[in-house]
């Protein structure tokens, strides 16, 4: 018996697509066209780098505005610091009716500094707490005060163990902190010791405190000799400008550029004149 022939492909019978309800073919999907877009490995380093370098400027626009931020809560926190000295100075002039200077041997050699000689008139402290104005701040007593750290006197981004300090005064000639600072006549007539008061040039003219560029141990008698030594570089944390304290009691900011000013030298001294205003 013979085998039933086998039908060819040919012969089979074609399978007809389908036809929608209205009678159109449907759209079916084309391998060619549809298959997702791969990117070459160019484009895809090229949009990596580009999402990227976006990343990179949001964070610098970040990092730029929170330094901003902290700056000026420092400045603030600096100025504050300031006007605590101020408040020191003031409250030494009215115990001993003369404006504090740097604590001197009988060599007239400074072995105690001013900010150490006010502290206690910043806050109430026992006997133990007060310098003694006899013996260097490094020595004895003094020494062991030193080392203990002063928030007023330490910068804002300073440890809080720091016992440094940018704040400083002039102490040329003609400054208020001058060793040789000349004294005025009182009311009477009578030739005394210069107060707040009676500054030649007027408070709200003078400048007694100023925001260094180096911190020295608070304790220690540093200070800056200008005009007569070397242009100080003024403005802790910036090269753009500097705080001033001036004796009434109020601080400035004041740009760097203006310290060789002959307005900036008049501003220093108590007994040339009231200066132009600075800023």
């Amino acid at each position: 018996m013979n085998p039933l022939p086998q039908p060819s492909p040919e012969d089979e019978p074609r399978q007809q697509p389908a036809q929608s309800q209205n009678g159109h073919l449907p759209n079916f999907p084309n391998p060619k066209q549809d298959r997702p877009h791969v990117p070459k490995n160019g484009s895809i380093w090229m949009t990596l780098g580009g999402v990227g370098f976006c990343l990179l400027l949001c964070g610098g626009i970040t990092l730029v505005g929170l330094y901003k931020v902290t700056h000026t809560a420092a400045q603030q926190i600096s100025s504050n610091n300031m006007k605590q000295l101020l408040v020191g100075v003031h409250n030494y002039d009215s115990a001993f009716d003369e404006i504090v200077t740097d604590c001197r041997n009988e060599k007239g050699e400074p072995i105690l500094s001013w900010r150490a000689r006010i502290r206690c008139f910043l806050e109430a402290c026992g006997p133990n707490y007060i310098f003694d104005h006899n013996i260097p701040w490094d020595q004895g007593k003094n020494f062991a005060l030193s080392n203990q750290p002063d928030s007023i006197c330490r910068h804002p981004p300073d440890k809080q163990n720091s016992i440094n300090t940018p704040y400083q005064a002039f102490t040329g000639p003609s400054a208020l902190l001058d060793p040789n600072r000349s004294l005025v006549k009182d009311k009477t007539g009578k030739m005394v010791p210069m107060k707040l008061e009676t500054i030649p040039d007027g408070a709200e003219n003078t400048i007694i405190i100023i925001e260094a560029n180096v911190t020295v141990p608070y304790a220690q008698p540093i200070d800056i000799n200008f005009p007569e030594g070397p242009t100080p570089v003024l403005g802790f944390g910036s090269t753009n400008y500097f705080l001033a304290a001036y004796a009434d009691g109020h601080v400035r900011k004041i740009k760097s550029e203006n310290i060789l000013l002959p307005a900036f030298l008049n501003a220093i001294r108590y007994d040339d004149g009231p200066p132009p205003i600075l800023n």
